[in-house]
Order: structure tokens, then C-alpha cells, then sequence
């Protein structure tokens, strides 16, 4: 005779949780020192001295933008990451009126120079530190730094270079008109 395990229930530690606020408080530190506990739960993280987020980074690179604009799109992309690039640029972006700039940001790399591409096309930012996975926090960061130097920005799209997008559904959801 087949018999089914006893289901679980959850509902005891809910009740807890939901009616005893002092249940999940922790009363004494896990681990000490503090620096401890964050090596323990980020195991990955580059040491402090390295985990900065005001840092001030500068733009090796920077596109040609109007002189007042309210929107912008930026799209996150590798520095050899060019095929999505040209594929960009030779669909969607098209379709985005002058006042509304389309630019890609990058950081460094070791082997590929995006120079040539930025003074062909005039849509490159690329920010002074190595692009890399662990680096994306830091792109971003400084990417807001930068754009939101132009005071009169009101809003800021950010897209992938791998992302499939609907520019219809964009320019609509941006309220920008097409002439």
C-alpha cells in the first residue's frame, strides 16, 4: 500500500513571523567584524580598497550629444561587441528622432579600440576603467554620472546591445513624435 509523505506546512513559522515582531530579530552579530560576515556571504568581492562606488570616473570617449535633449537611450555594451553596434545603428535607432540620442557605452578593454568606430559614428561613450561583468554596477553608475550632467534630462532608457526591441513601443512609451 502506497502511502503519500505528510505535506509541510508553513503556517506555524507565518503565525510566528506575522504576530511576534521580535522573533527574526538577530540579538548579537552573526559574525565579527563586519568585514567578516560580507567576505562570508560575497565570497567574489574585490576587496574594499576596490569596492567603491563614488569613485569619479572620467570618459575617454564621448559621443556627440545635442545641446539640450529631455530623453535619452543608452545601451550597455562591450567594447568587441561591434555586430551589435552597426545592427543597431542600421535599424531601430533610426527610427529615434535627433533630439532624443541613441548612444553606446563601453568601458575599456585590453584588445579592442573602439576609437576608429566613435569618430565614424559619434555615439560612444566609453568610461576610463575595464568592462567587465563584475565592472556593471560601476558602468552604470557612472553612466548616470555622466548623462546627468546635462541638467534638462528627464528621462534616461537603458537597454542591452543583445536586447530585441520594439521601437514602435519605445518612441511610444517615450512620448516622442516622428516627423
Amino acid at each position: 500500500m502506497f502511502v503519500a509523505p505528510r505535506k509541510r506546512s508553513l503556517l506555524p513559522l507565518r503565525f510566528i513571523c506575522y504576530t511576534d515582531s521580535d522573533f527574526l530579530n538577530v540579538q548579537k552579530p552573526i559574525r565579527q567584524p563586519l568585514s567578516a560576515c560580507i567576505k562570508h556571504v560575497f565570497p567574489h568581492s574585490p576587496p574594499k580598497s576596490q569596492c567603491s562606488l563614488n569613485q569619479n570616473i572620467e570618459a575617454a570617449i564621448i559621443p556627440k550629444l545635442p545641446t539640450t535633449f529631455e530623453k535619452i537611450i543608452v545601451i550597455r555594451s562591450a567594447p568587441n561587441a561591434i555586430k551589435y553596434r552597426d545592427y543597431i545603428r542600421d535599424t531601430w535607432k533610426q527610427t529615434f528622432p535627433s533630439e532624443v540620442p541613441v548612444i553606446f557605452v563601453v568601458g575599456k578593454s585590453k584588445t579592442d579600440d573602439v576609437l576608429a568606430e566613435s569618430e565614424k559614428h559619434s555615439d560612444i561613450l566609453q568610461l576610463d576603467f575595464i568592462d567587465s561583468y563584475f565592472n556593471l554596477t560601476l558602468k552604470m553608475m557612472a553612466t548616470y554620472g555622466y548623462i546627468l550632467k546635462h541638467s534638462n534630462v528627464e528621462q534616461i532608457m537603458v537597454i542591452n546591445d543583445d536586447t530585441i526591441v520594439n521601437s514602435t513601443a519605445l518612441l511610444h512609451h517615450s512620448n516622442v513624435s516622428v516627423i
